[in-house]
């Protein structure tokens, strides 16, 4: 379905057609560990990227039973919610994977969210991105619901309108720059809040 008509040189194309999609693997309850393959879940994505310093529940163990059936991340991965309490707060936390931290070894994502891993002869994954950060991918995911679950065939549907390579690098880096900003904002935020708290705890 095409939202709006596209200027000339773009072109609609469906999710499946430009990137692999799939959905994650939840590990089994008894195969958490403090120490192995490093599980993403909704709590740790963000716009600004993944929180890879949560430690509860954070990992599996490399010779656990879950280990063989995970779902595991590489760079350049778009992650997005597919799946929620509600059918409103799916699409809603979406990020990339820029890299792998040095101390992860191996990372996986879990079953309530899913992978598009961009097809680089055709898009960008900072392009898929900026499509899911937008409103109006908010909605063109919001169609594809069913329930409260977006299904790896339902989001392989999703429509994505794609310019020319120079003009998806101009728009993303543009995007990039103001995640930048605002996860600056966030942290001299963070880091009042925590002096504020640090003064008061002196009186």
């Amino acid at each position: 379905m095409e939202l709006f008509e596209l200027p000339i040189g773009w072109e609609w194309r469906a999710l499946g057609q430009i990137a692999s999609v799939r959905l994650g693997k939840t590990p089994r309850r008894e195969d958490y560990a403090n120490a192995g393959i490093k599980v993403i879940k909704f709590r740790d994505v963000a716009s600004t990227g993944v929180n890879w310093f949560n430690e509860e529940d954070g990992y599996v163990a490399f010779d656990s039973n879950s280990s063989r059936d995970l779902r595991y991340l590489e760079p350049g991965d778009v992650l997005l919610t597919a799946s929620a309490h509600s059918a409103d707060s799916i699409g809603k936390k979406t990020c990339l994977v820029a890299a792998l931290p040095s101390t992860v070894e191996k990372a996986a994502f879990v079953g309530e969210l899913l992978c598009a891993r961009a097809d680089r002869s055709i898009v960008i994954p900072q392009w898929i991105l900026s499509w899911f950060l937008s409103r109006t991918g908010y909605e063109a995911v919001a169609e594809r619901v069913e329930g409260v679950h977006l299904t790896q065939g339902r989001a392989r549907d999703i429509d994505i309108p794609i310019p020319p390579m120079d003009v998806q690098e101009r728009v993303a880096s543009r995007i990039d720059a103001q995640i930048r900003r605002v996860d600056a904002i966030r942290k001299s935020q963070n880091d009042f809040e925590t002096e504020i708290r640090g003064i008061l705890s002196g009186y």
